[in-house]
C-alpha cells in the first residue's frame, strides 16, 4: 500500500497559489468581476472575500495537522512491527493488535513520558489537534484555540527534528 502523505511545504505552495488565485478572482483586474458580484456593495464583497480565504486557510490547516498525524502514526506502526517491546510505545502496547485504530493523543503522550522530545513541540501539537477535530467533524462545538496556518506550518516544521521513521 502506497502511503500518500503531502509535504509540508507542498501544502504551503498550494495554501499560498489558492489565495493568489482567490485574489485574483475578487480583483477588479479580473475580466468577470463585473458579472460576478453584480448587485453586491464593495462592503459585501470584500466580506465574501475574507470568508472564502479563512475557508482556504482551514483547509491548509486541515492538511497540515492530518501530515504531522500521519508522520506519527505511520513512525507508531513501524516501531511496533519492528520491534514490539519497544520502549517508547510500551504502556500502549495493548493497542498494537490495531495500529491504525489508536488516537493519536495516546502516541503523543508516549512521547512526552520517554522525555525524549521537547514536551514543548508535543503540546503544541496536541492543541492543534484539538483545532484539527473541530476542523473535521462539523465545527458545531465551541471553537477551540483557532491557529493560523503560518503557526502550524511552524509546528509541523518542527516535527522534522523528531526521531520519527
Amino acid at each position: 500500500m502506497k502511503i500518500d502523505i503531502l509535504d509540508f511545504d507542498t501544502i504551503a505552495q498550494i495554501f499560498e497559489y489558492r489565495k493568489k488565485a482567490l485574489n485574483f478572482l475578487y480583483s477588479e483586474t479580473n475580466p468577470e468581476y463585473t458579472t460576478l458580484f453584480l448587485g453586491l456593495s464593495r462592503s459585501e464583497i470584500l466580506e465574501q472575500k475574507k470568508n472564502e480565504i479563512k475557508e482556504i486557510e482551514r483547509d491548509a490547516c486541515l492538511n497540515i495537522i492530518a501530515s504531522v498525524e500521519a508522520r506519527f502514526m505511520e513512525d507508531f506502526k513501524f516501531r511496533v512491527k519492528r520491534n514490539r517491546s519497544n520502549n517508547i510505545f510500551r504502556n500502549i502496547l495493548p493497542f498494537a493488535s490495531k495500529p491504525d485504530r489508536i488516537p493519536i493523543d495516546h502516541i503523543i503522550d508516549a512521547w512526552k513520558v520517554q522525555e525524549i522530545i521537547a514536551s514543548g513541540i508535543l503540546s503544541r501539537f496536541k492543541g492543534a489537534y484539538k483545532y484539527r477535530n473541530w476542523l473535521a467533524h462539523g465545527r458545531h462545538w465551541a471553537k477551540p484555540q483557532e491557529h493560523d496556518f503560518w503557526d502550524l506550518y511552524t509546528i509541523a516544521i518542527s516535527t522534522r527534528l523528531l526521531p520519527l521513521n
